[in-house]
């Protein structure tokens, strides 16, 4: 049966995948041969990246690497014994998924990247974002009492980027009430070389309304890793808007045929 590891996105935690971890469990207990609370077909994994989620405040973002997060993701998928898993990351994300695929000791089945910012080789995450965007970014780190070695988005900056598509009460409760800053490390990370040839099948799924990675960066990063193409009609919050669409997505590609990659 098929493990997953789910990696949120930057200044979100664990919870952003809380619709999609539940759907992806309901399948799992389906397919066992009978229902039993010490059995379980499969293991799914997410956990919150240092200084996000349950993490905030704990440690300095102003040394935070991204060797450090991809040590802890390996760590954690390697104390869960867990089997050529399917990794599924959002957003910002993208490059700490496929360093970590890298490193596993077993490779991963397959990589399935949300509105990944995937960086060429000698670009960062949020060289992906739109100039825009990075000037927005640029402005909220003049905000006063801003953390050092990160970037918190005002609320309606945050409307803009992560929640385009939510009306405001949804966004409210289930993106803007919990996200926290941002590391700014992670966000300007240069990749390793070998991850960016990833070793294992990659599905992108590009979101037509995302407004934090424009749509044509996300066309450039599924061509750069020749990865199979899938659209969804969603704003960079899918995990949260379109759980239901996205869950069926990862399962689908958990169930298909491994392949070498191209």
């Amino acid at each position: 049966m098929p493990d997953y590891v789910l990696i949120h996105d930057m200044g979100h935690g664990a919870w952003a995948w809380d619709y999609v971890k539940a759907a992806l469990e309901d399948a799992l207990r389906r397919q066992g041969p009978y229902y039993h609370e010490l059995y379980s077909p499969g293991t799914i994994l997410a956990t919150d990246l240092p200084y996000h989620g349950a993490r905030q405040g704990q440690g300095d973002p102003e040394t935070l690497t991204l060797d450090a997060a991809v040590a802890e993701l390996v760590a954690a998928v390697e104390r869960a014994r867990m089997r050529s898993p399917t990794i599924v990351a959002h957003g910002l994300s993208a490059l700490i998924a496929l360093e970590t695929a890298r490193r596993l000791k077993n490779r991963p089945q397959r990589l399935v990247l949300v509105g990944g910012a995937v960086p060429s080789f000698v670009g960062t995450p949020l060289e992906e974002l739109s100039i825009i965007t990075r000037a927005i970014i640029a402005a909220h780190l003049l905000r006063p009492g801003t953390v050092p070695g990160t970037v918190r988005l005002h609320r309606e900056a945050a409307l803009r980027l992560w929640c385009r598509g939510m009306d405001y009460p949804d966004a409210a409760v289930r993106v803007l009430g919990k996200v926290g800053p941002v590391p700014l490390k992670l966000m300007d990370a240069l990749p390793h070389p070998g991850s960016l040839t990833p070793l294992c099948p990659v599905t992108y799924v590009a979101l037509r309304k995302d407004g934090l990675v424009p749509f044509r960066s996300q066309l450039g990063a599924a061509a750069r890793l020749k990865a199979e193409l899938l659209e969804l009609d969603a704003g960079h919050e899918a995990p949260l808007s379109h759980a239901m669409e996205l869950a069926r997505v990862v399962l689908a590609t958990a169930a298909a045929r491994p392949r070498a990659a191209a």
